[in-house]
C-alpha cells in the first residue's frame, strides 16, 4: 500500500462569529491567503497539484459556487489546477483529507491541497433559505436535526 503523509499545514486565526477583525472578512478571501501561504511555506510547484479539495458545510452566498477552485484561483495557483467543494457538513474537511489519501493509493494524483472554510459572521447558521422536503420532515424529522443532536440522540430516530 503506498504511504500518503500530511506534508505541511497551515490555519487562519480564528475568532468568535461576528466579532474581531475576521467578522467582515469575504470566506474565499481569508481562504486564499491560507492557501497562498502553504504554498509559500512548503515551497511546492503549484503546477503540480492534483487538486484542491475543500470542506465547506454551508457552500453558498460568499463560500458558494466552488469555493475550492475560486479560492485557489485568488491565492495564485495556476489554472490547470482543479478544485471540488465537499459538504459533509461537520465533517467536511476531514471528508477532503479522506478523498486525497484515496486519489494517491490510486494513483490519481501525489499532491493535493486539503482545506475547510466555514464564516459563521459572513453565512447564517442553516443558510440562507433552508427548506426540508415537507414529506420527509413529516415522516422523519430527525434527518434535519443538526450534527450535534445526532451525536446525542445516536441510535434513535425520534
Amino acid at each position: 500500500m503506498k504511504n500518503v503523509v500530511i506534508a505541511a499545514y497551515v490555519r487562519s486565526p480564528q475568532t468568535f462569529a461576528h466579532k474581531g477583525a475576521l467578522a467582515t472578512l469575504r470566506p474565499d478571501t481569508l481562504v486564499s491567503q491560507v492557501i497562498a501561504g502553504l504554498v509559500s511555506k512548503t515551497g511546492i510547484d503549484s503546477g503540480s497539484l492534483e487538486d484542491i479539495i475543500m470542506g465547506c458545510a454551508f457552500p453558498e452566498g460568499e463560500q458558494g459556487l466552488n469555493i475550492a477552485r475560486l479560492s485557489g484561483l485568488m491565492a495564485g495557483i495556476p489554472n490547470s489546477v482543479a478544485g471540488v467543494t465537499v459538504n459533509r457538513f461537520c465533517g467536511s474537511s476531514m471528508q477532503a483529507i479522506h478523498m486525497a489519501a484515496g486519489a494517491i493509493q490510486m494513483n490519481a494524483g501525489e499532491a493535493f491541497i486539503c482545506a475547510g472554510v466555514e464564516s459563521m459572521s459572513r453565512i447564517p447558521m442553516g443558510g440562507y433559505n433552508p427548506m426540508p422536503n415537507p414529506a420527509l420532515f413529516n415522516t422523519l424529522p430527525a434527518a434535519y436535526i443538526s450534527m450535534g443532536e445526532t451525536a446525542e440522540r445516536s441510535g434513535s430516530t425520534n
